[in-house]
């Protein structure tokens, strides 16, 4: 789209209507959630994911969340909201962003004293796939088990590898172990590839770069089945 601009169109704020995709080359489909009750979550954004399908546009959610005290009869802040709309998004696979990148009150990701609220931060940086070579509907991350899986199905035409974002240092820090299609790897910064084979095998289309926390995924005209869990 280099030189060309995308529209961006959402549906009313506090609702979940279809919105009609405007006449335009590049429409990109923009919903907000903020539910009065938590059940909505999921209602919204499967209903909001399958508009995306039927206008034929790309979605994100630009704007999600909860006061951490009461603003106007919202709902308020809990780890368990912040967990189920992670759980959503993985689910259908739809980006999104959380906004309130500040100290302020009521929206808030920082500490007044600036440092970063553990909770919140844990939720949002969670693994997940940064880049896909192939297919994928959805994936999951368990926070308590710290159990991640993500299922990549073969797409003609599509090149390279993926990569998945593996938050070592915050969920992974005594290490984590990945299941490929049955094979089993283990993190390891001594390894070239950084990971080492159970039972001393080869490594080969797998790395895992410990600066970037990114696993890098070779492409593959078979489904990949990838699960990572902690040692």
């Amino acid at each position: 789209m280099d030189g060309e601009v995308a529209l961006i169109f959402q549906p009313p704020v506090m609702g979940s209507e279809l919105s009609l995709a405007p006449d335009d080359p590049h429409p990109f489909f923009a919903p907000h959630i903020y539910p009065s009750s938590l059940d909505q979550i999921g209602v919204w954004l499967g209903q909001y994911a399958n508009n995306a399908v039927l206008m034929n546009t790309p979605i994100a959610v630009m704007e999600y969340g909860l006061p951490d005290n009461e603003f106007s009869g919202m709902l308020t802040w809990t780890l368990e909201s912040e967990r189920l709309y992670a759980a959503r998004f993985d689910e259908y696979g739809v980006g999104c962003f959380r906004v309130w990148y500040a100290y302020t009150g009521v929206w808030n990701v920082l500490n007044a004293d600036g440092s970063e609220s553990k909770e919140k931060f844990d939720v949002l940086s969670r693994p997940y796939p940064q880049r896909v070579a192939g297919a994928v509907r959805g994936w999951s991350f368990d926070f308590d088990s710290r159990v991640f899986q993500l299922v990549i199905e073969p797409r003609s035409g599509a090149q390279g590898s993926s990569e998945i974002f593996v938050p070592l240092r915050r969920h992974f820090p005594e290490g984590f172990m990945v299941d490929l299609n049955g094979q089993q790897y283990f993190s390891d910064e001594g390894q070239p590839s950084g990971l080492r084979a159970a039972g001393g095998g080869l490594v080969e289309g797998l790395s895992f770069d410990f600066a970037t926390e990114i696993l890098e995924v070779g492409g593959s005209d078979e489904q990949i089945s990838l699960t990572i869990s902690p040692l």
